[in-house]
């Protein structure tokens, strides 16, 4: 059910037993994952379970059918049209080629599918709001006990082994087709297409003797070609923006930038992610209303009519608090920021 439609909603999103679910299972997932490396390439495949290697070998062959699908010579910056029709293949071909047995898969696809965790086919574009409907889908078949049932190092392999291949896939859909971002981009956000790479890799370096800044160098050195083994998400995440971007970091990623420059260690770092990631990415309405939640993803009153209309005064409230910043006034712009900074910037 696409529930979420206004502010009332992620409201009453975020006091169910569903979202309280997945948020502690993102926590526990980042707990479990401290110093703890990345497993990548055809590594992946090896020392897993079953079920974990048939995953990444459909997200494999899904980067694959991106072959079938020639560029639609086009000159705007942002989005080429081929998009659509390999989205379309996915359609057709992702419901007969999941390993899940049939009533996980039936949760499963509208969240791959409908909520498009592989990017949008009409508005050509990829942001954080995929990447979430991706994990959910993950987080749907921990709760259904296809993973997970033979303990907790499967779910940690979701993390170390299968998102790793899953980010691979997005990106290459991303560099092809010119995805546009739809991520919490410029000064106001931390990257233009992922979030979770940054949190789960920051609680990956609580373990590791590695300086924010260090990985900064590390990224870009990996992205120039230098042979450095990428062992964790931030990095990785850092590495892809060298290969997207170009230009002096600060200018167009000025928060990793300052993290990367003037955190110590990454305590504070994971910290403020985990504030962050709640507040801009599940507390957003735009990210978050294409979501198909159900009983697994929501709980059992899902199905219950909206919560009480407010009253005017109220909505209007609500609706001046919850503008993007570049469309508030300057004195409210100073308010919220006082307000909604991470930790770090306090």
């Amino acid at each position: 059910m696409q529930r979420i439609q206004t502010e009332e909603d992620i409201f009453a999103w975020k006091q169910s037993p569903g979202y309280q679910s997945f948020v502690g299972w993102i926590q526990r997932r980042a707990e479990r994952i401290v110093g703890r490396e990345i497993v990548v390439g055809d590594a992946a495949e090896q020392g897993c379970s079953e079920r974990i290697r048939n995953v990444i070998r459909l997200l494999g062959t899904m980067e694959r059918w991106s072959d079938e699908v020639e560029l639609i010579p086009e000159t705007q910056r942002f989005g080429n049209r081929a998009f659509r029709i390999y989205i379309s293949l996915v359609e057709q071909r992702l419901p007969t080629e999941l390993p899940t047995p049939p009533n996980v898969s039936a949760e499963l696809l509208p969240l791959l599918l409908r909520s498009h965790a592989f990017g949008h086919p009409v508005r050509l574009d990829y942001g954080s709001g995929h990447e979430l409907s991706f994990v959910l889908g993950l987080f749907v078949c921990v709760q259904m006990g296809y993973f997970g049932g033979d303990g907790e190092d499967e779910e940690d392999d979701l993390v170390l082994r299968v998102f790793p291949r899953y980010l691979s896939l997005v990106t290459t859909l991303q560099k092809k087709y010119r995805l546009e971002p739809a991520g919490s981009h410029g000064v106001w956000g931390l990257d233009d297409y992922c979030f979770l790479p940054y949190l789960w890799g920051s609680a990956q370096m609580l373990g590791m003797d590695i300086t924010p800044t260090q990985a900064l160098d590390n990224a870009r050195r990996a992205a120039a070609g230098s042979e450095v083994v990428v062992k964790d998400l931030w990095t990785l995440s850092l590495q892809r923006i060298f290969e997207f971007k170009t230009g002096p970091f600060f200018e167009h990623s000025p928060l990793l930038n300052s993290l990367s420059t003037t955190m110590p260690n990454f305590r504070k770092i994971h910290k403020g992610l985990v504030k962050m990631y709640a507040e801009e990415v599940l507390g957003k309405r735009v990210v978050v209303q294409h979501l198909f939640l159900s009983e697994i993803t929501w709980g059992p009153d899902i199905a219950v009519g909206l919560p009480a209309v407010k009253s005017s005064d109220e909505r209007r409230t609500l609706s001046e608090a919850t503008k993007a910043p570049w469309a508030r006034s300057s004195d409210d712009r100073r308010t919220d920021g006082e307000v909604t900074k991470a930790p770090w910037a306090r």
